[in-house]
């Protein structure tokens, strides 16, 4: 249930997470909703783990966010209390999970077979998993129902007589499970046997919310120092909060002797002991927020800010939001926007090579640098990409999936081409030889005319403007032209003696074919674009571009460009 519950948020649950947590209130009610739809505290830290990880969430928000999801996963309990509801009125008895559970395992299955369209499949996804998880329960009530008479199981539990047992056994048992919502829905199946008094179940349910901790620890082991910090965060909420409430509730009870102690537990009961604990640990702690944040930062130490510009992109990719598709494609697709923009910037510098940049020296370090950093965003790009599951997308999602495996390369092609231009050119310097003075006035016009190709490009491919994709091609069709007509030139002018250094003309011809590659790239993205927007799969490149070449959008950007880049 709670798989199709995030599958059907479509990543929007993660997205809200990561820019809607300026406040801690915000955040802490930010992270009690999200906790409350997906069903599951421990998805929503290990994900704040994630967000913190990656350098995308500030640690002080991702506290009250963690805070709110301690809140947020007591919703599971009064979902599982169902099981308890006994034969009575009418209308109760529609609420006893043996009434509906069947009727909505069959609407599930059959939404799950027949449905054509992705939303009621994943709504038959949730009903069909909401059932089985009221059919489990109901299963496992009735099956632990002998356990009343069992001497040996009454035995045991007088064991947790003792709080701090209570409290550890707790612990234990969810830290085993991974999840809190499973272990506090074992408390309540055992407590229709009727052989549960709130005096033992109150601490275990006090010792699981510590346990649940265990998986937001396990998930920060290879983190940096932050990513740790949040773990401990949710740790110390949990283990303060259960100290506190313990001891005043025991030195209450050493005064005055609670008597509901004695009576036997129910679903509800432990429902509510679970709402109400961690409802009161939220309002001691959530105002001391930040000495929690200190706390964990003085366990941890201080954050190194010497990272590179290539380990942060690598900490980006998060594998923690793999378990999330939609988000994981959605950090893929920024994480892209930061590669295509290094390599059209690593192309300019090279485009400032030919015009003789002063601080030449600097620029190659640069290219050099930018170059490296790109072939690191292509092989980490690639590789998490093909871990993301393209069932668990929509169409549209499947489609921009396969435009970003495809686009990386053409991205890391252009970064290999301005690469080339730069060694190119700093050949030719080293040679001693220069552009002659009569063909820069024209080919500063071809220079400009392929920085807004790129231009163009990353407007279409950061924004998917498709408005902006369909202008690339008649500009790449005018470079084009432009390029032939600047080497026709360069031929007429050596022949006819009006250019003297015939040693530099490979070297220009080099120049023009790298420029050449770099704006039939900028095409290629861009038709990449238009496909993921018109039909993926059954998009055909050539028939496109055949049929656009006749239209009158095609025919007015030609002409504006051509006008415009006239030499």
């Amino acid at each position: 249930m709670s798989a199709e519950l995030e599958k059907a948020s479509g990543g929007r649950l993660e997205r809200a997470l990561e820019r809607f947590s300026s406040g801690i209130l915000q955040s802490f009610l930010l992270g009690t909703a999200v906790t409350a739809l997906i069903q599951s505290s421990s998805a929503t830290t290990v994900m704040v783990i994630g967000f913190v990880n990656s350098g995308i969430m500030k640690l002080s928000a991702a506290t009250g966010i963690i805070i709110g999801a301690n809140l947020g996963t007591t919703v599971t309990s009064w979902i599982l209390s169902l099981t308890g509801i006994s034969e009575g009125a009418f209308l109760v008895s529609l609420l006893d999970p043996s009434f509906f559970a069947p009727i909505l395992a069959i609407i599930g299955v059959f939404m799950r077979l027949f449905s054509k369209k992705t939303r009621a499949f994943d709504v038959g996804g949730m009903i069909l998993g909401f059932s089985l998880l009221m059919i489990g329960m109901t299963l496992m009530s009735d099956s632990l129902a002998p356990l009343s008479q069992n001497e040996s199981f009454t035995s045991i539990l007088t064991l947790f007589q003792n709080p701090l047992a209570g409290i550890l056994a707790g612990t234990l048992l969810t830290a085993v499970i991974q999840s809190s919502s499973a272990s506090v829905g074992i408390l309540q199946a055992l407590s229709l046997t009727g052989a549960l008094p709130y005096s033992i179940a109150l601490p275990i349910v006090m010792g699981q919310n510590i346990g649940t901790c265990a998986t937001a620890l396990i998930s920060s082991v290879g983190t940096d120092k932050n990513a740790k910090c949040a773990a401990f965060i949710h740790l110390y909420f949990n283990v303060i909060g259960t100290l506190l409430i313990s001891v005043v509730f025991y030195s209450l009870n050493a005064l005055i002797a609670f008597p509901f102690l004695d009576s036997d537990a129910t679903p509800v009961g432990i429902a509510l002991a679970h709402t109400l604990f961690n409802l009161i640990s939220t309002l001691l702690l959530l105002p001391f927020s930040s000495y929690l944040e200190r706390l964990a930062l003085f366990t941890v130490g201080k954050r190194k800010d010497d990272e590179s510009t290539s380990e942060l992109h690598e900490r980006l990719l998060d594998q923690r939001f793999l378990s999330s598709p939609s988000f994981a494609l959605d950090v893929s697709r920024e994480t892209f926007k930061k590669m295509i923009c290094t390599a059209t910037e690593t192309a300019r510098l090279s485009i400032s090579l030919a015009l003789r940049a002063q601080n030449e020296r600097q620029i190659i370090s640069s290219i050099e640098e930018k170059e490296d950093l790109v072939d690191k965003y292509e092989e980490s790009l690639r590789r998490y990409l093909l871990k993301i599951k393209s069932d668990d997308l929509t169409r549209s999602e499947e489609a921009e999936l396969y435009r970003l495996l495809a686009s990386i390369g053409e991205a890391e092609h252009i970064c290999d081409r301005a690469y080339d231009l730069s060694r190119i050119i700093t050949e030719m310097h080293r040679r001693g030889k220069e552009l002659p003075l009569a063909v820069l006035p024209e080919f500063k016009i071809y220079l400009d005319a392929v920085e807004e190709a790129m231009n163009i490009t990353l407007e279409a491919v950061n924004n998917k403007n498709t408005v902006a994709a369909h202008q690339v091609e008649p500009l790449v069709r005018i470079t084009s032209l432009l390029c032939t007509e600047l080497r026709s030139r360069n031929n007429e002018a050596l022949l006819s003696g009006k250019i003297h250094d015939e040693g530099y003309g490979s070297f220009f011809n080099d120049i023009l074919s790298d420029l050449e590659d770099i704006c039939e790239l900028c095409s290629t993205l861009a038709l990449l674009i238009i496909r993921s927007h018109l039909g993926g799969n059954e998009f055909d490149s050539h028939e496109y571009l055949h049929a656009y070449a006749s239209t009158a959008e095609y025919r007015a950007a030609y002409q504006r460009f051509k006008k415009k880049y006239a030499i």
